[in-house]
């Protein structure tokens, strides 16, 4: 296994050298507008367990992508922070690799788990996005604690694949 941290600046290590790039793909991209167009439309024209269902969907299929992007922009900041006391010896990989996808995969279905499961979860996040929502765009936050979302969870292997794939054809 290849380490995350590289003596040489140019080098990319396994992963690919933009941070932030896999976000900007088609399927993270289709998560994301999925999620705003059910949360903001289809929620409010056809209320149902199906488009309560499709933002647990939305949710697997991009938050990953925007977990490796944040790590990617802020392992960035860091590299030029840290530069003038390491001399430029150490650097650390701003791009995707298969360990911070895994992660990133794993922290979004425990993410997704824990707020359809626990109410005290449900609450934090609920409190997170009311806190997130500084210009009030998001109306009054609420959740439903229900089990059953947790079937999206089924569908974590596709950001999986779909960011192998990424990193693949990065080569």
């Amino acid at each position: 296994m290849r380490s995350h941290l590289s003596t040489n600046p140019d080098r990319r290590l396994e992963g690919v050298g933009t941070p932030g790039a896999e976000f900007l793909r088609p399927l993270p991209l289709f998560g994301l507008a999925l999620m705003l167009v059910n949360d903001h439309w289809l929620r409010v024209q056809w209320p149902c367990w199906l488009t309560g269902k499709l933002s647990d969907v939305a949710v697997v299929l991009f938050f990953p992508f925007l977990l490796t992007a944040t790590v990617g922009l802020a392992t960035v900041m860091v590299n030029r922070i840290a530069r003038p006391f390491s001399q430029g010896r150490i650097r650390l990989e701003p791009g995707l690799t298969r360990p911070k996808l895994a992660v990133a995969i794993v922290l979004t279905g425990l993410a997704l788990a824990s707020i359809n499961l626990f109410p005290i979860c449900r609450d934090s996040y609920v409190a997170l996005l009311e806190w997130l929502d500084i210009p009030g765009l998001l109306g009054q936050a609420q959740y439903t604690l229900d089990p059953t979302d947790c079937i999206a969870l089924l569908l974590l292997p596709i950001p999986w694949m779909y960011g192998n794939r990424f990193l693949d054809r990065s080569h």
